[in-house]
């Protein structure tokens, strides 16, 4: 009887590998990426072997321990720029400009909120889940997806509501505290709005955002705002109705921009709204000025230049690539001269183990770890952001988990490695402790 709790353990994660696709090798990919699982199992034969020269055993963890259930919920809030300049000193270590009032960062301190399943071998902490509700779209984007459409996976294997709100609920336990509902367009799926109200009842998530391309995000705003949603990211890259459908192969610009301007009129709720854009040489890089404008007034909207892609079906080519050094060049020379200043919005820097980090973070590290680079200008009241996923990418700083769809857990959206927790679920029977 005083092997079966550690027999269990054992059995369980044999039965958990098993749910790796062929084409992975689990114990490999469990012990370089979340080496937590993998060093449970090695320490299995020595607990053993203690427990057979023992005659007590150690009292048993409890749940709480591993995973807290509860954590306190606040919304996340975000200072904004002085009108006046920033005055900018130069760092000698890094030779960065940065805004001297932010000081250098303290080494960050581990969380020991986050469950060890969540801390990469590289101290990292996966505390951004990104949850995909639907592979459809209402816009055929040329970046994004050919004029013909994707093969569907059938709806019946797609995540029920049921499994969205388990696994939610499992994740935030562990230490996941930021929620991002993407797609496909998600607000297609028939049941979002109770997909919404369901994550917006779990405690713990502090931040929760939707990105939507806008076409129908109008009429779903006040359902956002009463189930915590407080970030919204709404797809637009142009400005010129006719080029918007060149770019869409649909019509429905008004309503874009419908939906940002509702969004604006609720920024004592989405604090920020961004608009991302993806930027294409011949396309849309003369409009980058244009984007801009709209940021004198507007205190509480980013607008995110995201670099051009290659994804599958998308017909990318070099030269429709523009890195975004020159895309910030452009917009300098559009405001005739007037400079940009790195804007740190707040540390970057994911919770990491201080024995993992080579040197103390400074800030010029931390804003070089941000998704988007973000940067102020004196005459703009808005933040500029640019996404350089090519140029400059950001896989150091990454703390994102992905969940498709149908239910398969990625940790890089360009990575081939997937587990299915679906079939975890429906196939396996996994119980909650599995």
């Amino acid at each position: 009887m005083k092997l079966q709790g550690i027999r269990t353990i054992s059995k369980r994660y044999s039965s958990a590998v098993n749910w790796f696709p062929s084409s992975t090798t689990p114990t490999k990919w469990t012990k370089y990426r979340f080496p937590y699982l993998y060093q449970l199992t090695q320490r299995v034969p020595a607990m053993e072997q203690q427990i057979r020269s023992c005659s007590t055993i150690p009292p048993k963890r409890s749940a709480a321990t591993l995973a807290p259930q509860t954590m306190e919920k606040q919304t996340e809030k975000t200072s904004v720029l002085p009108m006046q300049p920033v005055p900018i000193q130069r760092e000698p270590d890094t030779g960065i400009n940065v805004p001297p009032m932010l000081g250098i960062l303290e080494p960050p301190k581990q969380n020991h909120k986050v469950h060890e399943a969540l801390r990469d071998s590289y101290g990292r902490e996966h505390t951004y889940l990104r949850l995909s509700l639907t592979e459809k779209c209402n816009l055929r984007c040329l970046y994004c997806m050919p004029e013909e459409g994707v093969p569907l996976t059938p709806s019946e294997k797609l995540l029920t509501i049921q499994e969205i709100d388990r696994l939610t609920n499992l994740f935030v336990a562990l230490g996941v505290n930021k929620i991002r509902l993407t797609g496909g367009e998600p607000t297609v799926r028939k049941d979002f709005d109770e997909i919404v109200s369901v994550i917006g009842n779990v405690d713990g998530v502090k931040t929760f955002g939707v990105t939507s391309n806008g076409i129908v995000l109008r009429r779903k705003l006040e359902h956002l705002a009463k189930n915590g949603v407080t970030r919204l990211n709404i797809s637009l890259d142009t400005l010129d109705p006719a080029k918007f459908e060149r770019i869409t192969r649909r019509p429905g610009i008004h309503l874009v921009l419908e939906s940002i301007n509702a969004a604006l009129r609720m920024t004592d709720v989405f604090d920020p709204v961004k608009i991302n854009s993806v930027v294409m040489r011949g396309v849309n890089d003369d409009e980058l000025g244009s984007f801009v404008e709209i940021l004198r007034r507007q205190p509480k909207l980013q607008t995110r230049f995201i670099e051009y892609m290659p994804f599958d079906g998308n017909q990318w080519n070099e030269p429709k690539f523009i890195p975004y050094q020159e895309m910030k060049t452009k917009i300098e020379e559009h405001f005739q001269g007037e400079k940009m200043e790195k804007y740190v919005e707040k540390p970057a820097i994911p919770p990491m183990s201080p024995s993992l980090l080579s040197q103390p973070p400074t800030k010029a590290s931390a804003w070089a770890h941000k998704t988007a680079k973000l940067y102020a200008m004196p005459s703009l009241m808005g933040k500029i952001g640019f996404v350089s996923s090519m140029s400059e990418n950001f896989c150091g700083g990454c703390t994102r988990l992905r969940i498709t769809a149908d239910g398969n857990l990625k940790v890089c959206l360009f990575g081939k490695s997937e587990v299915s927790l679906r079939d975890a679920m429906r196939v396996h029977k996994a119980t909650d402790d599995d």
